[in-house]
């Protein structure tokens, strides 16, 4: 927001110089960015926060300023012009998103006539380009009011006006002929027939005010800051207008915007006005606020004088209820950032001058939470994945919803109203699709070899359920040629190991479960869902080729997600005496369908003799002469060892025949020879 010293003091004229102005506006949180000299005068140049929309105007600076230098506020004349013709065109409401509206017809006006000098002059200055004069006038009273105003050649629109949704397919050719494809997201000022602007963001080209214009529909509302926000992004315009609205315009301001401009229309392009028309009402006043001065001292950390507390705040527009220690508070119209009392306490701050109280480190007992023993940290599932190889990133948890959709196979997602951008449009509900597009974006940096994991959110049922989870992506290409060492591919079984090294801290590996699965992003050979009892714990696979292509990623890539929830329950540490009696190991080979998998032979042989089968190793999987097709040769090693005594031959044959009429018995398993 830019503003003239001139124009500031004809609203209030503190005794500061302009050094001192900036000082105090830049303390009180309106950061002057710079102050340009313009002969005898000076452009402040003046960052607006997103909450401060009610300084997006002369006026609203003008009455900071006055507040913060307890300064007189001079306001302009918004008085009523004379009705001297008896035309009005109805209006009608058909969306809760503009609560109230008004305008009125003007005729005889000569837009022809030159914007007077000091008005093109100011709009110069503060960044507004001169069109002619009606619409110089509307810009005019935006910049010195903060109210957005709009006019409509009178010749060319209907005989009522709607403020309503768009219907799916209208389209409107805007005033700087950008072609705006309307969807039912969208609010509009339409006639009877037609489409005539975007509200509150801007006018339509073939209703818009011409040289020849001599009657004008000049309208005056107020829209929700909701239904506003994002829409000059998403039809790739600038509109001041919808500046100030998705910020908040004081709905106060919609009766003297439009006096103000009716009067310097008539004053200066002639003309006669007629009544002004209103549809619906202005929104109910907000609720009072409770402010105390033992919060004010609890939050500030110093004691606030009582006596500064009333009229600080009524400086700034507030109506202020004073009792003992305590105020009832009702905060203005234009200020829609303030709702709570912490927001007064904020308030009071600012005015009184942060420089004025003391930095006093805060007096905290802290206790540390013990983590329970049954419970694994965080820290050490990063600490065991950097230990083998790993890159830990963090990534937006705002994605590509496109992206998203296509590695989880789901539109499931809460989709933003105001995205910083396109590709940032969805909360994510995994974690791989910033992994893989970070996994990409160092590939085309020449960054082949890639091990990436992230511990994050996500964003689950819509929004609704928070999970994190814990995720990894690990790039096959060959690592670097070295003359003692032969080069090798990773392959599935190196992302199987690692998430089974994080199994291995739970120290309760035998809970989990490898089942075959189906997952969008997965090879449908290589993919597995691990499961801890009845719970799906997450997947491990080959991303699949079609969706690597999609994505630009080169090579075989190999991925895990898991929840994170489910890897944190542990087995609580006791002691296990080592035992001082040789271990045996015996070999067994069985025959088996195809479709056995490996690890149900093993949780078989374990069930045989729990405390003396120390480990099973698969050493040998065959498939090929001498198996019959739908048959496959895997081959066991089976170590046992007793705590309290050395195996006998004897013992150990009774066992081994045990795991065998086991394993004939439950998966038709036949010894191979």
């Amino acid at each position: 927001m830019k503003v003239t010293e001139s124009w500031l003091r004809e609203w209030v004229n503190p005794k500061q110089d302009i050094i001192a102005i900036t000082d105090l506006l830049s303390l009180s949180g309106l950061e002057v960015d710079a102050v340009h000299t313009l002969g005898a005068d000076h452009v402040l140049d003046i960052n607006i926060t997103p909450n401060r929309g009610d300084c997006l105007s002369v006026k609203g600076l003008a009455r900071e300023l006055a507040a913060l230098t307890e300064g007189d506020l001079t306001p302009v004349d918004c008085a009523p012009v004379p009705v001297t013709i008896d035309e009005q065109l109805p209006v009608h409401l058909a969306s809760k998103d503009c609560p109230i509206y008004q305008g009125r017809i003007i005729r005889g006006i000569d837009n022809t006539r030159p914007t007077p000098e000091y008005i093109t002059d100011r709009l110069q200055q503060l960044g507004v380009r001169s069109v002619s004069l009606i619409v110089d006038l509307a810009n005019y009273v935006m910049l010195e009011l903060g109210q957005p105003l709009h006019a409509f050649d009178l010749a060319k629109i209907g005989k009522k006006i709607t403020v309503r949704d768009a219907k799916a397919g209208e389209q409107l050719i805007l005033l700087d002929e950008t072609v705006a494809k309307l969807d039912e997201r969208t609010l509009v000022i339409a006639d009877d027939e037609q489409v005539l602007a975007l509200a509150g963001v801007m006018g339509g080209l073939e209703s818009g005010v011409s040289l020849t214009t001599n009657a004008i529909f000049i309208e005056s509302a107020h829209f929700l800051p909701q239904r506003i926000a994002g829409k000059t992004r998403l039809f790739g315009i600038n509109s001041d207008g919808a500046y100030r609205f998705e910020r908040g315009v004081d709905p106060n301001l919609i009766h003297a915007g439009l006096e103000r401009v009716s009067s310097l229309i008539l004053q200066h392009a002639g003309g006669t006005a007629g009544p002004i028309t209103q549809a619906g009402q202005l929104p109910a006043p907000k609720p009072a606020i409770s402010l105390s001065l033992k919060n004010i001292t609890r939050l500030l950390g110093m004691p606030f004088p009582e006596r500064m507390v009333s009229p600080i705040l009524q400086r700034l527009g507030m109506h202020v209820d004073a009792h003992a220690q305590t105020w009832q508070v009702n905060s203005p119209s234009f200020r829609f950032d303030i709702a709570l009392e912490e927001d007064l306490i904020e308030e009071l701050a600012r005015v009184y001058g942060y420089h004025h109280i003391p930095s006093v480190p805060p007096q905290l007992a802290l206790e540390a939470l013990p983590v329970p023993e049954e419970w694994l940290v965080p820290d050490r599932l990063r600490q065991l994945l950097l230990a083998r190889g790993y890159h830990e990133l963090i990534t937006y948890s705002f994605v590509d919803h496109a992206v998203q959709a296509l590695v989880t196979g789901s539109n499931e997602a809460l989709m933003l109203l105001n995205p910083m951008s396109s590709q940032m449009d969805a909360m994510r509900t995994s974690v791989l699709p910033g992994l893989l597009q970070a996994l990409c974006y160092n590939q085309n940096r020449q960054q082949m070899q890639m091990r990436l994991f992230e511990i994050g959110l996500c964003f689950l049922s819509g929004g609704e359920s928070q999970t994190q989870f814990i995720a990894g992506v690990l790039s096959s290409q060959q690592p670097d040629k070295h003359w003692q060492v032969s080069s090798k591919e990773a392959n599935f079984y190196d992302i199987k190991g690692d998430v089974e090294a994080l199994l291995a801290l739970t120290g309760k590996a035998d809970e989990f479960t490898w089942q075959p699965g189906h997952h969008p992003a997965l090879h449908p050979g290589q993919s597995a869902v691990l499961m801890r009892g009845d719970d799906r714990l997450g997947i491990v696979g080959q991303l699949h080729p079609h969706i690597a292509k999609q994505l630009d990623i080169k090579g075989k890539v190999f991925l895990f997600e898991l929840q994170l929830d489910g890897l944190l329950r542990t087995r609580t540490p006791h002691y296990v005496g080592i035992s001082k009696f040789p271990a045996v190991r015996r070999d067994l080979a069985v025959i088996v369908d195809k479709t056995v998998a490996a690890q149900d032979l093993c949780l078989a042989v374990k069930q045989q003799a729990t405390e003396l089968i120390k480990e099973i190793k698969i050493f040998d999987v065959y498939e090929g002469k001498g198996i019959a097709p739908n048959k496959k040769s895997v081959a066991l090693g089976i170590v046992l060892q007793a705590q309290d005594r050395t195996l006998a031959d004897t013992e150990i044959n009774t066992l081994m025949q045990q795991v065998v009429k086991a394993l004939e018995h439950t998966y038709q398993a036949t010894i191979r020879d």
